[in-house]
């Protein structure tokens, strides 16, 4: 491995998590613009949907390239993860896109797509709880950020309404899933080369 592997190979780390700490940044954004639950259905706002396809997008990118980064490491497992991740973002990108102001009908259909959107994001959360290179703490709390989630799409089911109980589970959902996303920006930029080969200089 020579210096200039070296170079790309931070530069990829300090994108990647650059790109996670951007996700948490306009996810906390969005939180400055929530939905109006004085009506119903809510009423959605249109600065808050900007930042959470901001949020969205660069966690896919954040995945997407640290996927790459582990396949090319041999670590498959917490590739397929990664990468899963990327999916599952894509199909949570769409939802925003759906509707500034949903009806009582499609938000359903927002619903059944977030439900959708579990059965990726579960096991992507899963695989990547095997990455030795973040600390054992941060994949188990990843791990636990999946049960607000499962719970919000319980208690909406049950309901079909929006009130305090799924809007709490959401929020407390948000807020697990952004610390360990800031976690994984963290880990990814102490993380060193995997790569064993003796550095030798550009000739």
């Amino acid at each position: 491995m020579n210096l200039s592997d070296i170079n790309k190979e931070k530069h990829l780390r300090w994108l990647i998590a650059m790109s996670f700490f951007t996700s948490v940044i306009a996810a906390m954004a969005s939180l400055s613009f929530p939905p109006d639950f004085s009506v119903e259905p809510p009423k959605l706002s249109e600065l808050g949907l900007m930042f959470g396809h901001l949020q969205t997008a660069f966690v896919i990118l954040a995945c997407t390239a640290l996927g790459i980064k582990l396949a090319e490491e041999k670590q498959t497992m917490s590739s397929i993860g990664f990468t899963m991740m990327a999916i599952t973002q894509g199909v949570i990108f769409v939802l925003y896109a759906l509707s500034p102001e949903p009806s009582k009908e499609n938000l359903d259909e927002v619903y059944k797509l977030f439900t959708a959107s579990l059965f990726l994001f579960i096991p992507s959360m899963l695989l990547i709880a095997v990455y030795s290179s973040f600390p054992k703490w941060l994949n188990i709390f990843g791990v636990i950020a999946i049960f607000p989630w499962v719970m919000e799409t319980i208690l909406y089911f049950r309901s079909h309404t929006l009130g305090d109980a799924e809007a709490a589970a959401d929020f407390i959902g948000q807020l697990m899933i952004n610390v360990t996303v800031a976690g994984w920006g963290v880990y990814t930029l102490k993380g060193k080369s995997h790569h064993k080969e003796i550095i030798k200089p550009n000739t």
